[in-house]
């Protein structure tokens, strides 16, 4: 298949190159994940050598920059890493340029560990992004960043007009901010006061509203 351009194709690619579906049987993970592949006419083993600190997987890595992790002994932990152009930072101050998937779950109901799904569950890690040398260079690290801010920038525009939107609203409704209000208990219909009891909460046992019973509302 073409290289795949989004997280969902490289998702697609996975369980295709595997020959499993999400949601099935996948006890026999281990096995499948030390079977060899096919990439670019040679069979090989999903590789094992995630990149180090600071390192970015070549154009031409195979299966497009799948790497996988293994425990003691070789075996496979059912976690797979896939190319990122954003490095994510550890607690030591490593950055990794790498988006950790976790592809195998509990199965509900089944024996904790032992009974297992097949799945695609994003840990951690930056957006995935594609480093094959048929598709357009990734961007670098700054030019991500900017994209990342321009998008949070446009997000952050269209809930202060959201916000606008609505105090116009409530305005044009006759509602002017701030409000003096005044607040009736339900439970004994007497009147709120600012005043503080002895348990440092406030009283409702006020039967008219005065200066202590008024307070004002603001739109935040």
């Amino acid at each position: 298949m073409p290289c795949p351009l989004t997280e969902q194709e490289i998702q697609d690619y996975f369980f295709k190159l595997i020959q499993r579906v999400p949601d099935t049987f996948a006890n026999d993970f281990v096995a499948v994940m030390d079977m060899q592949y096919p990439w670019n006419g040679r069979m090989m083993q999903i590789p094992e050598n995630v990149p180090g600190p600071g390192q970015q997987l070549p154009a031409d890595a195979p299966f497009y920059g799948i790497t996988q992790q293994v425990r003691a002994g070789g075996i496979s932990a059912g976690r797979i890493w896939v190319p990122a152009a954003v490095p994510q930072t550890d607690e030591n101050g490593h950055q990794w340029y790498t988006r950790y998937i976790q592809v195998i779950k509990d199965k509900p109901g089944g024996q904790q560990g032992i009974d297992l799904l097949w799945t695609w569950k994003y840990e951690s890690g930056n957006a995935y992004v594609p480093i094959c040398g048929d598709t357009p260079v990734p961007p670098t690290e700054l030019e991500a960043r900017v994209k990342a801010l321009e998008v949070q920038n446009e997000v952050q525009h269209l809930e202060i007009e959201d916000l606008k939107a609505r105090v116009e609203k409530l305005e044009q409704g006759g509602m002017t901010f701030p409000k003096r209000i005044a607040l009736k208990s339900l439970a004994n219909g007497k009147i709120v006061a600012a005043e503080i009891n002895s348990s440092k909460a406030l009283v409702a046992n006020r039967d008219a509203i005065g200066p202590w019973e008024q307070f004002e509302l603001f739109v935040l």
